[in-house]
């Protein structure tokens, strides 16, 4: 989970913020298979963050 979290603090603080707050939709993702830059992609999407 810190690599995740590591990925998505590069992302930005936005991004991580998120995340951490929806955790179990990331986790949902990955059981799913998606790779983490489609996850912090998404989330971005989700944000309105280009």
């Amino acid at each position: 989970m810190a690599v995740i979290l590591d990925a998505l603090a590069a992302a930005g603080s936005t991004v991580l913020n998120w995340g951490k707050n929806n955790i179990g939709t990331i986790i949902k993702w990955l059981n799913a298979g998606q790779a983490i830059d489609w996850i912090i992609n998404k989330i971005k999407q989700i944000l309105h963050i280009k």
